[in-house]
């Protein structure tokens, strides 16, 4: 116990003065090794060795035995040197002559071990030098297996630099915003879509950037953030830029909460400037469209004569107001009984009698008013209002002439 304890206390300046007396041997190097006491090493997943200043080794633990993978026969008989990645051996050496000299070198480094079956394994590598009184006897390895942590950073490195790229590259903008909505990090595309550069972007919040109608609503949802109150959200901004420009931007927030208090947005969006430009421009061509057929539809509707507008397949889409009126007072006349949204042709022959031979006439002019097979079609008929027979013509005009969009 006495031995394991100085060993313990052995550290990067250890003399062989703190060694154990049973083993002080100044005169044979194997004297020199610390006691073989592999527990206290291995309990904390370190191997040691003892080498040479020439990087023969010595002795080792049995933990250094399974982490090499060779018997202690084959290691007395190796150099450390042999086992180090041809990438890292020039400056272990050098490391190792230094210290040896007595210069002043970093204890600890880190170096890719290259092992007989192949495998390799990154360790960390301390030393610490074994002095006699009059001359060096060599020193103290100590390695610890890092493999596991070197391939995590890896793994994490490529993640970063994947991340990098898809950040950079991505036909998505993407943002970074705290609390206060003070911008921290952004990619390059969700600058081109505010018209701006990383230097000017300084201590800009996204408020710098919206539309007055937007604000309100925008600080809305971040009041709800800060509350705890919303996992995600999907909204449209209107924002405008400094050549007086603007963009519309379709946005998905997520919030993230560190020791529940709100730490960061982030924020992707997409460009919908040209979608709601064409939204507004249809709306507008729309209400242009509406405000056309309305206006028509005022001047049709006030004509003196008794006028229907049909549809491509004779159903009334509109009729001045003298018919409507004249309908009102047609008593038994079923012809004249016409609503919005009738088809005139069923009801021209409900009028006239099934097997009629005007029936017959009566739809077939009309259908070919419909189907351009004739420019106009003239008919005379009559009804009979309060007990009296009544006369009419009828004439039927195509809406738009060499055109099939109905009837007048």
């Amino acid at each position: 116990m006495e031995s394991r304890a100085k060993f313990a206390k052995l550290d990067k300046d250890a003399e062989i003065s703190e060694l154990p007396r049973d083993r002080h041997d100044r005169n044979d190097p194997a004297a020199i090794l610390p006691p073989n006491d592999n527990d206290l090493f291995s309990q904390f997943g370190m191997a040691w060795m003892a080498i040479t200043p020439q990087g023969n080794i010595l002795d080792c633990n049995d933990f250094c035995l399974k982490l090499l993978g060779e018997s202690l026969d084959v290691l007395k008989k190796s150099s450390i040197d042999d086992f180090i990645a041809p990438e890292f051996l020039d400056r272990v050496r050098e490391r190792r002559k230094r210290r040896i000299r007595g210069e002043q070198v970093p204890n600890n480094h880190e170096c890719r071990l290259k092992l007989a079956s192949g495998t390799e394994l990154w360790v960390r590598v301390r030393t610490s030098l074994l002095e006699g009184q009059e001359k060096t006897g060599g020193m103290m390895v100590i390695l610890t297996d890092i493999t596991d942590q070197k391939l995590a950073e890896a793994a994490l490195h490529n993640k970063e630099q994947e991340y990098a790229r898809l950040f950079a590259s991505s036909q998505t903008g993407y943002v970074v915003s705290d609390a206060d909505a003070r911008i921290l990090e952004c990619n390059d595309l969700f600058l081109d879509f505010l018209g701006q550069n990383r230097d000017s972007l300084g201590t800009l919040s996204l408020w710098d950037f919206l539309a007055p109608e937007c604000m309100a609503d925008a600080k809305k949802r971040n009041a709800l953030y800060l509350l705890g109150h919303e996992e995600s959200l999907d909204y449209e901004i209107h924002c405008l830029r400094p050549d007086g420009s603007d963009v519309w931007l379709q946005v998905h927030s997520v919030p993230q909460y560190r020791d529940g208090e709100l730490s960061v947005v982030e924020s992707l969006m997409w460009d919908e400037t040209d979608a709601r430009n064409a939204q507004l421009e249809h709306t507008k061509e729309s209400a242009r469209a509406q405000k056309a057929a309305d206006t028509l539809n005022a001047i049709f509707r006030s004509l003196p004569a008794n006028v229907l507008l049909l549809d491509k397949t004779g159903s009334i889409v509109s009729m001045s107001d003298s018919w409507q009126e004249l309908s009102s007072q047609q008593g038994q006349a079923i012809l004249l009984d016409f609503k919005i949204g009738d088809n005139i042709l069923e009801l021209c022959d409900l009028a006239i009698g099934p097997g009629d031979e005007n029936a017959r006439l009566l739809s077939e002019g009309i259908r070919g008013i419909l189907s351009l097979q004739q420019p106009r079609f003239d008919y005379r008929g009559n009804y009979f209002l309060a007990g009296e027979q009544r006369w009419y013509d009828m004439a039927v005009t195509p809406l738009i002439p060499g055109k099939r969009e109905g009837a007048v």
